[in-house]
């Protein structure tokens, strides 16, 4: 299949009813078609671009496996390179002129005395766009 019938294809799976895209599952793929409609057209639309440019690779097939078997084992699994931040630690962030400081809880984040869900929110309520909490608060590394 060329790019260009891929890429058709793709927005025939996005706009199709549900009955066409069960039938484009059948048509290209091995397998059981997911009966939730969204799990079957965005999986149908991952599977034909990872036919098409390759899937996962063995290394990341291996490590989501090792992933799975340790959150059936402990849902609160910590997986390696991710330390979660503690209650109690407090972020400090000029901007504007202004200095704004976060407090992290054992259920989120409070700022101005409001609590968010996410540094995310945080970041955006302070600057007005969108931003990455853990960039803007400088606790994610730069590549």
């Amino acid at each position: 299949m060329s790019q260009e019938d891929l890429d058709a294809l793709l927005l025939r799976v996005k706009g199709g009813s549900n009955a066409q895209v069960t039938e484009w599952w059948k048509q290209f793929l091995r397998g059981p078609c997911p009966a939730n409609n969204l799990a079957r057209r965005y999986g149908l639309a991952w599977r034909l671009q990872a036919q098409q440019h390759g899937g996962l690779s063995d290394r990341t097939k291996r490590r989501l496996r090792e992933l799975d078997a340790a959150f059936a084992a402990d849902p609160e699994h910590q997986p390696s390179g991710c330390s979660p931040i503690k209650p109690g630690t407090q972020f400090v962030r000029q901007w504007d002129g202004r200095s704004h400081t976060v407090h992290v809880t054992n259920h989120g984040y409070v700022y101005a005395g409001k609590e968010y869900g996410s540094l995310s929110a945080i970041a955006r309520k302070i600057t007005g766009t969108r931003w990455s909490g853990p960039r803007f608060f400088g606790i994610k590394r730069q590549k």
